[in-house]
């Protein structure tokens, strides 16, 4: 059976889209895998070279750790951006916030809860917020 121009180009994508399908969702459940692990072990331990009024925020690809945050209306929210793999963005439109951060880089950012609400925060590297890499900041 010969195939044709048109078949061959259609099969030869449809083998590198399955290949890059299977690829990136072994990622994600790496990461998934590693950030749990990371999580836990945080949860059990108390870093004592980052001042109390930080917030961690661990990035991996499609998530955020935590993913929910509360401050109060009017407080310097100071966070420290963890990246467990690749560059993410840490992003609230509604307050004025994007900051890059990337794997071995931790970035320290600070801003302003100016108004009350619930906000959400996000990646804007392309398919990471599409695929969950969200959270919610409770301004009260």
């Amino acid at each position: 059976m010969r195939l044709t121009k048109k078949a061959a180009i259609l099969l030869v994508l449809l083998v590198g889209m399955s290949f890059w399908t299977f690829y990136n969702f072994t990622r994600f459940r790496t990461a998934q895998q590693k950030s749990s692990t990371n999580s836990s072990l945080n949860s059990r331990q108390t870093p004592t070279s980052i001042p109390s009024d930080i917030t961690v925020i661990k990035g991996f690809n499609y998530g955020y750790s935590p993913k929910e945050i509360t401050v109060k209306e009017g407080e310097t929210v100071r966070v420290r951006l963890v990246s467990d793999d690749s560059p993410h963005t840490f992003t609230i439109s509604e307050l004025g916030v994007n900051q890059e951060f990337t794997w071995g880089k931790d970035t320290d950012i600070s801003f302003i809860a100016s108004k009350k609400g619930k906000f959400q925060f996000y990646c804007t590297v392309p398919g990471h917020k599409e695929g969950g890499m969200v959270g919610t900041l409770t301004v009260d």
